[in-house]
């Protein structure tokens, strides 16, 4: 998958243009099927000021880690745009462990998923 098809499936740049309802991301990323086949996006949901993103950790680890840091400093940047002190977790479906820490400034550090 091209970073370009990578960015176009996040909806990153059509979800920075204005205000969106924080339920309106949730809902986009929940039945967004190429994030579901693609990515591995299992369950979205919203905690307070946290998103959480579930992913299944076998379709997720076979993206470049490029292009996950890509999607999850993406991720950040529409909620934060949207969610005042929003929170970005991504995590593995299965057991909620991280697959992402995020600096201050909302870089993206992919975890050791061994």
């Amino acid at each position: 998958m091209s970073l370009a098809l990578v960015l176009a499936v996040a909806g990153a740049g059509r979800l920075l243009a204005h205000w969106i309802p924080p339920e309106t991301i949730i809902a986009n990323l929940s039945t967004d099927g190429l994030l579901r086949e693609k990515v591995g996006v299992r369950r979205v949901e919203r905690q307070g000021r946290v998103l959480i993103l579930r992913v299944d950790h076998d379709v997720w680890a076979r993206l470049p880690a490029d292009q996950r840091r890509v999607l999850a400093e993406e991720w950040l940047r529409v909620w934060r745009h949207n969610v005042d002190q929003g929170v970005v977790a991504v995590v593995r479906a299965t057991d909620d462990q991280p697959l992402v820490n995020y600096d201050a400034t909302g870089y993206a550090r992919l975890i050791d998923e061994r």
